[in-house]
């Protein structure tokens, strides 16, 4: 469980950082994303590509192709997303 305190830091840093804007209600600030969702997940798949797999994003899919029992739809979806690259 997260302590108040810590809540309050992380969205602090958030808001300096520019991920989230604020507007005050009252005495109450609401607190909403600047970010889109799709930019963050990929942003956040990009770092762990880079950490976990030195930035080598075939070795990512390998790893996943190698040891996923993958369905017949699966594999024609990558392929087709390989063939539109």
């Amino acid at each position: 469980d997260w302590s108040p305190k810590t809540i309050r830091t992380l969205i602090t840093r958030l808001y300096k950082k520019g991920f989230i804007d604020r507007k005050k209600d009252n005495k109450i600030f609401q607190y909403y994303s600047l970010v889109e969702e799709s930019d963050i997940k990929y942003k956040t798949s990009k770092n762990f590509i880079n950490k976990v797999y030195k930035g080598g994003f075939n070795s990512l899919v390998l790893n996943f192709v190698e040891k996923e029992d993958l369905s017949q739809d699966e594999i024609e979806e990558l392929r087709n997303i390989l063939n539109k690259k």
